[in-house]
C-alpha cells in the first residue's frame, strides 16, 4: 500500500471520528460515513485542505531561486 495513501485513510478517519464525537453519536451506532456526514449537514474537507496547503508550499518552494530550492526542499520546514 503506498504511504501516501494510507496516510489520507487515517486523516480521513480521524475525521469522520471527530464528526461522530461532535454529534455525540455512540460508536455502537451502525452508521456509515457518509450518514455521518449527511447529519452533520457537511462534506469531508479536511484531506482536500491538507492537500491544497502542501500545494501551496510547494509552489512557494519552487519560486525560491534555484541555488536555494534544493536547500529548501529536504529541510523540514516546521523545524527551525
Amino acid at each position: 500500500m503506498d504511504s501516501e495513501v494510507g496516510r489520507g485513510e487515517c486523516i480521513q478517519a480521524l475525521e469522520n471520528k471527530c464528526i461522530q464525537k461532535f454529534m455525540r453519536i455512540p460508536w455502537t451506532a451502525v452508521l456509515t460515513s457518509k450518514q455521518v456526514y449527511k447529519m452533520a449537514g457537511m462534506e469531508t474537507e479536511l484531506l482536500s485542505h491538507l492537500k491544497s496547503r502542501k500545494l501551496r508550499y510547494f509552489r512557494h518552494v519552487l519560486t525560491i531561486p534555484s541555488n536555494d530550492t534544493e536547500a529548501s526542499a529536504t529541510t523540514d520546514p516546521w523545524k527551525r
